[in-house]
């Protein structure tokens, strides 16, 4: 027994840091609402095809339109193309008149007070075009947590159209509070595509105990061991 208290002891502070990997997501989303919307082609001259989209939904979203559009003296097809739901937002736009968007908003809680909050940022338009946003606000409060606008400044140049950045964030919430999380990109193809998506991971953690509070925890158990002994020995 002494020795199973002991084993016991030595492997607590072990336990408690990998509890907090372990930790489910621990998120209560308590809405959500999505918005997409987009266009493509044009109608002005014969032969054209115009096509658009706009819907909402408390669920994921999908819709595409396609379209022609006389270039040059031929028809050039278009294409817009929009998704929304689970925690991500993504367009894909082709050519001239083509131009999608999608958004999102979630109401949600923590479970835990600590979050970890994880950001992914994509676009390889041909165009200087796309507008990327997030926002965290505590709905209770009315602080903001975090905001992030991606637009075409964030391109070097002209020719250095490729954007790919992930942002990892370690949030103290209040777990009592209300939290809003806001999503937006949108794509114009320009002279050829335009493909943007924003992905957001979050997981509600358990908070590691203190320093303080394992050896405490553990200095008892080392007393109840040396008290079973001397028991044993009277």
């Amino acid at each position: 027994m002494k020795k199973y208290i002991l084993s016991l002891t030595l492997c607590l502070p072990f336990f408690f840091i990998g509890l907090s990997h372990a930790a489910p997501l621990g998120i209560t989303i308590l809405s959500q609402s999505h918005h997409i919307w987009g266009a493509a082609g044009s109608n002005s001259l014969p032969g054209e095809v115009y096509s658009s989209y706009d819907m909402t939904s408390n669920g994921p979203l999908h819709s595409r339109a396609d379209g022609l559009t006389q270039d040059y003296g031929w028809l050039d097809p278009e294409v817009a193309e929009s998704w929304a739901g689970d925690f991500s937002v993504r367009t894909f736009a082709q050519r001239w008149n083509g131009e999608a968007t999608a958004a999102s908003t979630y109401l949600f809680q923590s479970e835990f007070d600590n979050l970890t909050f994880d950001v992914t940022v994509h676009d390889d338009s041909t165009h200087e075009s796309p507008v990327i946003r997030y926002s965290l606000v505590n709905a209770t409060t009315g602080v903001q947590v975090l905001s992030n606008l991606y637009d075409w400044s964030h391109h070097a140049s002209w020719e250095s159209n490729f954007l790919h950045s992930t942002e990892h964030f370690d949030l103290s919430l209040n777990h009592e509070d209300i939290y809003e999380l806001q999503l937006y990109v949108n794509g114009w193809g320009g002279d050829c595509i335009a493909n943007t998506f924003l992905d957001v991971d979050m997981a509600s953690v358990v908070p590691n105990p203190e320093p303080a509070t394992i050896l405490l925890f553990s200095v008892g158990l080392a007393g109840l061991a040396g008290a079973r002994r001397k028991k044993k020995e009277t």
